[in-house]
């Protein structure tokens, strides 16, 4: 697993990336601004660099990159987000070296995110930690429009592929903001996402006003502006660790892809309807993920790693499913207060092997009266280890789930096994049951 993921490493930290549509991919960190190709699927010329962009001689903070962002109607197009405020437009046909379109200083503090228009590829927006949005026309050499938040800080901002003049905002106070680019003066709407910050959001490409949002409590949220209720939530997905960055993936409408603010260091592609367990897990990094894009497929996609290594993953060859590995397992409660509980015969399987050693260590002569005595009862015997290790496991004190008020009967899968503990309240009157169906 994972051998056959195709890498290079940048010579500087990467802050942020972006890929465009013609398979160039730009990087960008506090010293970095390059462009690599990535189109060759022989790995002959993927990681070759193409453009040098944060040449020596540009030491000024304007180029001091936290974000980067390809027009998606330009290739030869990107903009840059600066720790200083600034914001940076590029232009690789332009004849200087520098290849410097623009320099907007319009904000105040870091800003931590910029996206350009789906239709317009005039219109770039920024979102900064001064608490401001800006939207700049690249025809004007200032911003045209400022949407002031009641947050201190703006972490992410989008465009909706589906609403022409909107645009989604996420706030350092758990807020996200809908605005209209027509109406700066007053929000759309807005609603209480998360516990803490969000940190991302990705509008749903297919979807018609999804949106999803990820933040610091560990939880991605999607909701469907469609509803006349604004912050109606229609799925979520709890993580391990604080969500950074989100990107849904092509083709697949339920399978979103996440990569961790700290201490997880893998890109997780979630299906929206499974709140807990990845659907596909890919590893080999050594330091945190700042950035994922899908490379116009939905079975490859880009990642870059803060160590400035460059990472490109096919699910063919390095994913890792994590549900094919866990033995599926299911409980339930009826009215009467019983518990079925349903398994692989994987326990059962371990319970015969405990068993089976427990015997080594008898002497030989009670192993073989013991032996004759349950000849025809094995699999009762068998049953009731696993009873027993399943009603410990139930409950912290063995007395509370009594071991004769247990059954366990064979499913005709060989694979699955059923068991039905009597409530212990109503032990006296309650017998065992044999459940009649299986359950998947």
């Amino acid at each position: 697993m994972f051998h056959d993921t195709m890498q290079f490493k940048t010579d500087s930290p990467v802050n942020a990336m972006a890929v465009s549509r013609d398979g160039l991919l730009a990087v960008a960190g506090r010293s970095l601004l390059k462009v690599y190709n990535l189109c060759n699927e022989n790995g002959l010329l993927f990681g070759q660099e193409l453009y040098n962009l944060r040449s020596s001689n540009l030491k000024n903070l304007n180029f001091s990159n936290s974000d980067v962002t390809w027009c998606p109607l330009d290739n030869d197009i990107l903009a840059t987000a600066a720790t200083n405020g600034a914001v940076v437009v590029w232009n690789l046909q332009c004849l200087t070296k520098s290849k410097i379109g623009v320099v907007y200083n319009d904000h105040k503090r870091t800003v931590n995110k910029v996206c350009f228009h789906s239709s317009d590829p005039n219109l770039l927006l920024s979102g900064s930690q001064d608490g401001c949005m800006k939207l700049f026309d690249l025809r004007k050499k200032e911003a045209v429009t400022t949407f002031v938040s009641n947050s201190e800080s703006v972490r992410d901002v989008q465009f909706s592929p589906h609403w022409t003049y909107h645009f989604a905002a996420v706030q350092e106070n758990g807020k996200v903001e809908i605005w209209d680019i027509r109406k700066p003066d007053r929000l759309e709407c807005y609603f209480i996402a998360h516990d803490g910050p969000v940190l991302a959001c990705e509008w749903h490409p297919n979807q018609d006003k999804w949106l999803a949002t990820g933040g610091r409590d560990k939880i991605i949220k999607v909701w469907d502006l469609n509803l006349r209720i604004p912050d109606h939530m229609i799925y979520n997905v709890h993580t391990i660790t604080p969500v950074l960055k989100l990107k849904w993936r092509p083709e697949k409408d339920f399978h979103i892809g996440s990569c961790s603010l700290v201490l997880d260091f893998s890109v997780c592609i979630w299906d929206i309807k499974r709140q807990y367990v990845p659907f596909a897990i890919f590893g080999t990094k050594q330091d945190v993920t700042t950035g994922l894009a899908w490379k116009n497929d939905p079975f490859v996609f880009i990642s870059s790693c803060k160590d400035g290594t460059i990472y490109q993953h096919r699910f063919e060859t390095d994913a890792y499913y994590p549900a094919e590995h866990y033995p599926p397992i299911g409980i339930d409660f009826n009215p009467f207060g019983d518990v079925a509980f349903s398994t692989t015969d994987f326990i059962y399987r371990h319970s015969q092997t405990l068993q089976n050693s427990n015997s080594m260590n008898v002497g030989g002569s009670n192993r073989m009266n013991r032996t004759l005595m349950n000849n025809n009862i094995v699999q009762s015997n068998s049953a009731a280890n696993l009873n027993h290790s399943l009603s410990t496991s139930l409950t912290q004190n063995n007395g509370e789930l009594p071991l004769t008020n247990s059954s366990i009967l064979a499913d005709a899968r060989p694979t699955t096994r059923h068991i039905s503990i009597g409530s212990p309240s109503n032990q006296q009157h309650t017998q065992s049951k044999y459940l009649p169906f299986p359950i998947h």
